[in-house]
C-alpha cells in the first residue's frame, strides 16, 4: 500500500515539473511571437509611411521596394492601414504619374476591389470606386467595371464613378460615362458632372473631338456639359461650332446660357458681336443676368447699350442677379465714376443700392459720398 502512495506521490510530482516547464516553454515563445509580430508590424507601418513619403516628395519609388511591402499585406488590417496612409498623401503628390506608376506594380495586390457584392453598403461601394479612381490605371477591366456602377441607386455611387474615370483620363471610357449619365434616368448634380469633366486628367483634345463628335443625337444635359467644357478650351473653332449651335436651337435657355459663358471665357470677336446684340431682346431672366456680363466686352462705351442696361428690365429688375451684373457691367463700360453718379437712378433705391455696391468694389468711389441707397434686397430676387 505504501508503495503505491509514493508511486503516486512521485508521478503528481513529476507531472507538475511537467506542466511548470511546459509553462515556462509557451511563455517564452509567446513573448518571442509577439515581439516578432511587433518588430513586423512597425517595420510595416514605416515601410508605408516611408514609400508614400517618397512619392510626395517627388521621387519614385522602385519596382522592387513596391513589391516587397505588398507582399506583406497578407490581412485586411494591413491593407486597411495601407490604404488610409494612401488617401493621407495622395492630395500631397503633385506628380499623379508617380501614383499610376506606383500602383502599376501594386494593384495585382487589390484586385479584390472589383468584386462589390450586392448587399454592400453604398458608404464601402463609394470608397472603393473612389480608390479605383486614385490609382489612375487604364484598364480596360477597371473602365468597364466603374461603368456599371453609373446607374446605381446610390448618388455618392454614382458620383465616385464618374470622377473615377475622369481620374483615370481614358477618353473614350469619359466620354461614353458622360454619355450614359447625361442620358440616365437617375439624378445627377449639374456641377458634379462639370466639376470631373474639368478635372479630366487625360488627353484633352482628343475628348474634345469626341464630345464634338457625339454632339449632335445626344441629350441636351450632355449639350450643355460639352459646351461649359468646351469653355475653359474656347478656340476659333468650337467658337463657329458653337455659334451653329445656337443657331440651331434658339429657344433652349439652358445652351443658350452655356453658349453665353463659353463667349465670356472665349473674348471679343466680331463673329459673337450681332448675336449678342440680338440677345439683348430677350426677356428670360437667367440669360440677361449672363448675357449682361458681355455687354463691356462688345459695346465699350455705347450710349446705346448704357441707356438700355439703365432701364426698368436690367438695372431696375426685380431679379436680383441681373440687377447687381446689370450694374457690374455698367462700371466696366469705360465711363468716369463721376458721369455714373449722374445717371444714378434716385427713384429705385434697388437699381441705386446695385450701382454703389459696384463702383464701390471697382473702387471708383466711395459709396459714403453717393449717399445711402437706401432699402433692402428685393424679396422677388
Amino acid at each position: 500500500m505504501k508503495v503505491f502512495a509514493v508511486l503516486f506521490l512521485f508521478f503528481g510530482v513529476y507531472l507538475t515539473v511537467c506542466l511548470w516547464i511546459f509553462l515556462i516553454i509557451t511563455d517564452s515563445v509567446r513573448k518571442i511571437s509577439f515581439h516578432g509580430f511587433m518588430t513586423t508590424k512597425q517595420t510595416f507601418i514605416k515601410s508605408v509611411d516611408r514609400q508614400f513619403t517618397t512619392l510626395s516628395k517627388g521621387s519614385p519609388v522602385s519596382e522592387k521596394e513596391i513589391l516587397l511591402l505588398c507582399r506583406q499585406l497578407k490581412n485586411k488590417k494591413m491593407k486597411r492601414y495601407f490604404l488610409q496612409r494612401f488617401i493621407y498623401f495622395a492630395d500631397k503628390i503633385s506628380n499623379k504619374s508617380y501614383i499610376q506608376d506606383y500602383f502599376h506594380t501594386a494593384f495585382p495586390f487589390f484586385r479584390d476591389m472589383l468584386k462589390i457584392q450586392k448587399s454592400m453598403h453604398y458608404s464601402e461601394k463609394s470608397y472603393r470606386l473612389m480608390l479605383l479612381g486614385e490609382f489612375r490605371q487604364d484598364l480596360e477591366e477597371v473602365n468597364l467595371y466603374l461603368l456599371k456602377f453609373l446607374d446605381d441607386e446610390s448618388f455618392d455611387v454614382r458620383t465616385n464613378a464618374l470622377r473615377a474615370l475622369s481620374l483615370i483620363g481614358n477618353s473614350a471610357y469619359y466620354n461614353q460615362g458622360l454619355l450614359l449619365t447625361c442620358s440616365s434616368g437617375k439624378y445627377y448634380n449639374s456641377r458634379h458632372i462639370t466639376d470631373t469633366a474639368g478635372s479630366f486628367e487625360g488627353n484633352r483634345e482628343e475628348l474634345k473631338r469626341l464630345m464634338l463628335d457625339s454632339f449632335y443625337g445626344s441629350t441636351d444635359t450632355y449639350r450643355y456639359q460639352v459646351i461649359t467644357y468646351l469653355a475653359g478650351n474656347a478656340d476659333g473653332e468650337t467658337t463657329d461650332f458653337i455659334l451653329d449651335c445656337l443657331s440651331q436651337q434658339p429657344d433652349n435657355k439652358e445652351i443658350i446660357i452655356a453658349g453665353l459663358r463659353y463667349f465670356l471665357a472665349y473674348g471679343y470677336d466680331e463673329r459673337i458681336k450681332d448675336y449678342v446684340w440680338n440677345l439683348l431682346q430677350d426677356e428670360d431672366a437667367q440669360i440677361r443676368a449672363v448675357l449682361v456680363k458681355l455687354a463691356p466686352i462688345y459695346f465699350d462705351r455705347d450710349w446705346n447699350i448704357i441707356r438700355r442696361l439703365l432701364k426698368q428690365e436690367f438695372l431696375g429688375s426685380r431679379d436680383w442677379y441681373v440687377r447687381r451684373n446689370s450694374a457690374a457691367a455698367l462700371v466696366r463700360m469705360g465711363l468716369e465714376a463721376e458721369v455714373l453718379e449722374r445717371l444714378m437712378p434716385t427713384e429705385d433705391n434697388y437699381a441705386r443700392e446695385a450701382l454703389v455696391y459696384a463702383m464701390s468694389e471697382a473702387v471708383m468711389t466711395d459709396s459714403k459720398n453717393v449717399g445711402d441707397p437706401g432699402g433692402e434686397r428685393n424679396e422677388h430676387a
